[in-house]
């Protein structure tokens, strides 16, 4: 459950009616960690927007939500992304951080409060590492592509209060694994031994059998392209266009790089020759050692990754009715 710390709202019982007029709810969550699913269903409507007067109704019967020294996720990076509405009549974040994880998220509120230090996040994680060479003479894994930020949608009355930090970058490529070794080549057997028997040379001496070629060594893996940038959508509603207040950034992701070649193996060495005993040795030459095995060649680099493509940021006005 969301550690939260409710005010109420002031209570309606045995009166005819109850005006807008009145205190909204507040509600505020702390913690390390929160899930966008356990806020309460208020907070994750979709508001009436059919005229001005309507918007701010269903905003101020939502309430306040405050975000202090939190994490809110939304989603998981592994699902398909989904849109979701985060509406409250003041959205205040005090050093808190909202993810994403690249789902669309849609905010209505009458302000958004923030301190400079809260941000929403599309990827809350760096690009996984490089992962470790492929086997020996086989194409070494690509770089997983880096994961699209998603979008964002700001719906206000208001201009922002403080600084609002919105960091809509894709995540970055992952670096392709390099190509592993080629296998050295074995080496040669060791070669036949002259023979004597009674005095007499039988056999000469072998030279030693040649050594094993290498391996050729293994492809690199392609880089992992970049994520998309965000796409971040600002609008007020019978308002003037402030944006001086939100620092955003809707950059693509960065490609991986290559996977560099996998040297090739080296040749074995010869085998020994035979020993080769007198007489034999007298009127046989020196067989000599066997030949070395030849080199492999290394394999070849992989292809780095492509940019993810850049993000896009609008701000607009839009002009509700006006009630009845």
């Amino acid at each position: 459950m969301l550690p939260v710390t409710p005010v109420p709202r002031i209570a309606c019982a045995f009166l005819i009616a109850c005006t807008t007029a009145m205190a909204s709810a507040q509600v505020v969550i702390g913690g390390p960690l929160n899930k966008y699913e356990e806020l309460a269903p208020a907070f994750r409507s979709l508001p009436d927007k059919g005229d001005v007067g309507k918007l701010r109704d269903a905003l101020r019967a939502a309430g306040d939500l405050t975000l202090n020294r939190t994490v809110l996720v939304i989603g998981a990076a592994d699902q398909p992304p989904q849109t979701v509405h985060l509406t409250a009549r003041a959205l205040k974040l005090e050093g808190s951080t909202i993810v994403t994880n690249g789902h669309k998220l849609v905010i209505h509120a009458e302000q958004v409060v923030a301190d400079g230090a809260s941000k929403v996040v599309a990827v809350a994680d760096d690009a996984p590492r490089k992962q470790p060479p492929g086997p020996a003479g086989s194409r070494a894994p690509d770089g997983r592509g880096g994961r699209a930020a998603g979008e964002v949608e700001l719906y206000m009355l208001k201009p922002v209060e403080g600084r609002l930090v919105l960091d809509l970058e894709g995540q970055d490529g992952q670096d392709g694994a390099d190509g592993g070794k080629g296998a050295d080549g074995a080496a040669g057997a060791k070669g036949r031994s002259s023979k004597v028997k009674h005095g007499f040379c039988k056999r000469g001496a072998k030279p030693g059998g040649p050594g094993g070629d290498g391996a050729p060594g293994g492809h690199g893996g392609n880089g992992g392209d970049g994520g998309a940038g965000g796409l971040l959508n600002v609008v007020f509603y019978n308002a003037p266009v402030h944006v001086d207040r939100l620092v955003y950034d809707v950059d693509a992701g960065a490609p991986g790089r290559k996977g560099e070649a996998g040297a090739g193996g080296k040749g074995g060495p010869g085998g020994p020759r035979g020993s080769n005993r007198s007489p034999c040795s007298w009127n046989s030459p020196d067989p000599g050692n066997g030949p070395r095995g030849r080199d492999a060649s290394a394999g070849q680099s992989g292809q780095d990754g492509k940019a993810g493509a850049a993000g896009r940021f609008q701000a607009q006005r839009i002009d509700l009715p006006s009630p009845g």
